[in-house]
């Protein structure tokens, strides 16, 4: 919090943000994120990446109940709403093979993990 209880963004406090992460309702294999509808994030997110310097990393974390199944895509509004740059979540049943796809923990569950296309990548982190 700032002066008079102003909440503060970085970029008003000096320094940068290196990684977001992005809560949203639902979400999509490419990275498209469905949020609120008030843009809240979208719009801090547009701050962050023009205040110069690298734009902070985002990560989403959902439930399988909030991926969309494969193929079907959040609707976007092209210059206004942010994809992030991956999405985890634990697979829903009877998936859990193919691309995105990671490691199982102690239950078998499979953690999957999607990276937009184009964007940055867990080796360029």
């Amino acid at each position: 919090l700032g002066e008079a209880g102003r909440l503060q963004v970085a970029e008003d406090l000096g320094y940068q943000v290196d990684m977001v992460i992005v809560p949203g309702l639902g979400f999509d294999r490419q990275c498209g994120r469905l949020g609120r509808g008030k843009g809240f994030y979208d719009r801090f997110l547009g701050r962050c990446r023009s205040a110069g310097g690298p734009a902070p990393y985002l990560l989403s974390l959902c439930l399988p109940q909030q991926l969309l199944p494969e193929g079907e895509l959040v609707p976007m509004v092209e210059g206004r709403d942010q994809p992030v740059d991956t999405v985890v979540t634990v697979a829903p049943p009877g998936e859990g093979e193919g691309e995105g796809k990671g490691v199982g923990d102690q239950k078998g569950d499979q953690v999957m993990v999607f990276h937009h296309p184009g964007r940055r990548s867990e080796k360029q982190l």
